[in-house]
């Protein structure tokens, strides 16, 4: 996972998600990828890992809802941020987080 660098440059370059940087640093630390994928199986060619990080950055935006996604899907700086290999979908978010919660939920 890339190492973000904060400097100050002569223009103004503002994101308002700026602060997943950090976010990914910290899954980083707490070795969350290797935790999560080794315990519940890669479905489809999408990690489980990336499902979480995704979701867990979108609630650390204030966005909960699956659709808030999207507009992350061709962003760049949100994959590498977080080191994610796929952004997911709405829908392959929503269907595969609602499907552990009824697995571990009865």
């Amino acid at each position: 996972m890339p190492r973000f660098e904060v400097r100050q440059l002569s223009r103004l370059n503002l994101a308002s998600h700026g602060g997943l940087a950090l976010l990914g640093q910290c899954f980083e630390a707490a070795l969350l990828k290797p935790l999560i994928d080794a315990r519940i199986p890669v479905s489809q060619g999408m990690k489980t890992s990336d499902l979480v990080k995704s979701t867990m950055a979108l609630l650390a935006l204030g966005k909960s809802d699956f659709e808030a996604i999207e507009p992350f899907r061709n962003d760049r700086f949100f994959r590498r941020a977080l080191g994610l290999a796929k952004v997911p979908s709405s829908a392959w978010l929503r269907q595969r987080l609602l499907d552990k919660v009824d697995a571990h939920g009865k």
